[in-house]
């Protein structure tokens, strides 16, 4: 897998891509399923599959003090991508000023135009953009406007529980290494 720092390093040589977007934060089951249906577009279309990931954690940006404590390091994260098919990862420094940019922007300019995705992943739940004003329902929104196709994943349960990061981070809090290995598929 080739790992790009920045949207101003990634040259897209002429490739459409589908893109995954997502802080990624653990690579657990839900991430997983995004990044895995960015790598099915992306073979089932001729795209490059490419994952856009933050280093830095927004809220470590946005609201230290709320700040969660990471699941995998950096480094792990990228392996962990590597693993799933994903061609390239782009990880973009997270500052205040990538979080000003507005979400019709943010999908317009970085996604459609830098990464020339022509399909876009997220799960269910994600936000972007200034304010967290950027949601699956806008996605859906830009669309057609914008010439991608827009995928959801929607929330993945495993004994009951929606799979996320703050339920991993719970188990992990609590010494449930057992119900924190079944969400994330891995010990």
């Amino acid at each position: 897998m080739q790992i790009v720092r920045g949207l101003e390093s990634y040259r897209p040589e002429g490739v459409a891509s589908a893109v995954a977007l997502g802080a990624f934060d653990g690579i657990h089951l839900g991430h997983r399923a995004i990044l895995g249906t960015a790598v099915a577009r992306a073979r089932e279309a001729k795209l490059r599959a490419v994952a856009c990931t933050f280093d830095r954690h927004p809220m470590e940006v946005l609201q230290p003090d709320r700040a969660p404590l990471p699941i995998t390091t950096l480094d792990e994260r990228l392996e962990l991508i590597g693993q799933t098919g994903i061609d390239t990862t782009v990880v973009v420094a997270f500052t205040k000023a990538v979080a000003s940019v507005e979400a019709r922007a943010f999908v317009r300019d970085a996604l459609v135009e830098t990464l020339k995705a022509r399909e876009i992943v997220v799960g269910f739940n994600h936000r972007f953009g200034q304010g967290a004003r950027g949601d699956a329902e806008l996605l859906e929104q830009l669309a057609g406007p914008l010439g991608f196709r827009a995928h959801i994943v929607p929330a993945l349960m495993v004994d009951g529980i929606t799979v996320s990061s703050s339920e991993i981070r719970g188990a992990l809090q609590r010494g449930d290494l057992e119900s924190a290995a079944r969400l994330l598929g891995r010990d």
